[in-house]
């Protein structure tokens, strides 16, 4: 721990020595250091503490909240289903990923067509999504390998070609002939 300690020498009395002012300075210096580091690590103990108590009661809270039994009416007050707000809760999940669903995802809707589950649509349109992305990368793979194979091809035909047109071979036979 290292302290830094100002002594403003104006101050000092006849009476009283300089050894004696330095000293009461060092103690007011290292007494604010303690008292700000004890703070906080006073304030960070209750943080925690505090966090820890507010977690815990709200999840007392919300399983008692969940734990309760209520009724659901419909529009004329009759009771229709009676349960825990949790099992109720866990019903209409289970309901909205069951109900049938048209080729769009769209429910509540009379298709003629193919019908399926969310879930099993959901599914479906992951798996279309992931294929048609897959198949598009390797649509561009593949035509840069074809683009890549066939201009190497002609590159090397045109080339053969274009030595036979020019005579490029009799004229190289002429050069070694003039430099042999």
């Amino acid at each position: 721990m290292k302290f830094t300690v100002e002594v403003e020498i104006d101050w000092v009395d006849d009476d009283g020595g300089l050894d004696e002012a330095v000293k009461k300075e060092i103690i007011r210096g290292v007494e604010a250091k303690i008292c700000k580091r004890a703070d906080s690590e006073i304030t960070e103990a209750i943080d925690k503490k505090l966090a820890t108590v507010i977690d815990d009661r709200l999840n007392e809270m919300i399983t008692g909240w969940l734990a309760r039994e209520v009724s659901v009416t419909n529009t004329y007050g009759d009771v229709v289903e009676n349960g825990t707000i949790e099992s109720l809760l866990q019903e209409r999940f289970d309901r909205f990923w069951e109900q049938e669903v048209d080729d769009k995802g769209r429910s509540g809707r009379d298709s003629y067509g193919k019908t399926n589950t969310r879930m099993a649509w959901l599914q479906n349109q992951k798996i279309k999504d992931k294929c048609t992305k897959f198949a598009q990368e390797l649509a561009k793979t593949m035509d840069a390998q074809i683009a890549d194979g066939v201009s190497d091809a002609l590159r090397t035909a045109l080339g053969d070609r274009l030595v036979k047109t020019l005579g490029v071979e009799k004229i190289i036979a002429d050069v070694k002939q003039l430099a042999g």
